[in-house]
């Protein structure tokens, strides 16, 4: 099972970082809790942390 869990998030990762476009993942308090390889580099280069999970992006309502 927890294999199974593992191989599922690494295939998660891998479609998002195939994407061109930046892509963050926010839970249901907008919260950052997965950014894909675009996300990250724009992030370094515009001084930001590049892995930048754990950010609350925008407010709940």
């Amino acid at each position: 099972m927890q294999d199974q869990k593992q191989s599922d998030q690494d295939l998660s990762v891998h479609v998002l970082d195939s994407l061109m476009a930046g892509i963050a993942v926010l839970d249901k308090d907008g919260t950052i809790c997965a950014v894909n390889e675009t996300w990250r580099r724009f992030s370094h280069q515009n001084g930001g942390e590049p892995a930048a999970t754990g950010i609350r992006l925008v407010a709940s309502t």
